[in-house]
């Protein structure tokens, strides 16, 4: 991150570039959870038994950045003659950014890589209630989440000009990213979310209620991924 401040005003210029490159690399993210869930043996009276908000994630991730640029006057931000910033000038794949006062440049490749997140069992929830049973109990399975991701590039870039009166300079953000020859993959498999799954509910279930609502279940994969910002006031 770059920070410039002014007290009055400004009619400097800058520019933020980041590099990023992985070639013939592996990067794995495994989770697997015990098996088995919640087990109430000896029953429930009158009370919640609740299984709320957990999460179990695989995340692996191949190149990884946050560019921020702000500036900042009290007066304004003035106008220059701006400025130009190449980056990898020889690569058949570059990016450049010419007569800018404020620039962001982002630069990022993948080549013959794999990434890979993988979860490969899980049990969330309540196993068996035992002989006793639930008796007026409130029983709930909800909002939890299993999720196994993987993303090749992956980039933040913001620019921000704030002044207390007026602005004038140009602004630009650039983002550059390549996957070549490279595997992105995410599996998530072996999952159970509920209440009395791998065994029967042996007990009595007099006056309760039981929810399994808003859980999920995901994989997710994404070769380059870029938010670009610019914002002032």
């Amino acid at each position: 991150m770059v920070s410039l401040s002014a007290g009055s005003s400004s009619d400097a210029t800058a520019q933020l570039g980041n590099v990023q490159a992985l070639n013939d690399i592996g990067i794995n993210a495994t989770a697997a959870a015990t098996p088995g869930g919640l087990d109430i043996f000896g029953g429930a009276l009158n009370s919640s038994v609740n299984v709320l908000g957990n999460a179990l994630n695989a995340s692996a991730s191949g190149n990884v950045a946050m560019n921020a640029l702000s500036t900042a006057a009290d007066a304004s931000l003035q106008e220059s003659s701006g400025a130009g910033a190449t980056i990898d000038p020889g690569a058949a794949a570059q990016i450049a950014v010419t007569g800018a006062d404020y620039a962001v440049l982002n630069r990022q490749s993948l080549a013959d890589s794999s990434v890979t997140g993988t979860i490969t069992s899980a049990f969330v929830g309540i196993d068996d209630m035992g002989p006793a049973g639930f008796v007026t109990t409130s029983v709930a399975v909800e909002g939890n989440e299993v999720l196994s991701s993987a993303t090749g590039n992956e980039a933040v870039n913001s620019l921000v000009l704030d002044t207390g009166t007026f602005q004038h300079p140009s602004a630009s953000v650039a983002s550059l990213q390549t996957t070549s020859g490279a595997t992105i993959s995410a599996t998530t498999s072996g999952v159970t979310i509920g209440i009395g799954v791998s065994s029967t509910l042996s007990g009595a279930s007099n006056g309760s209620s039981f929810s399994v609502r808003g859980n999920s279940v995901g994989a997710t994969a994404i070769g380059n991924s870029s938010v670009n910002t610019i914002s002032g006031n």
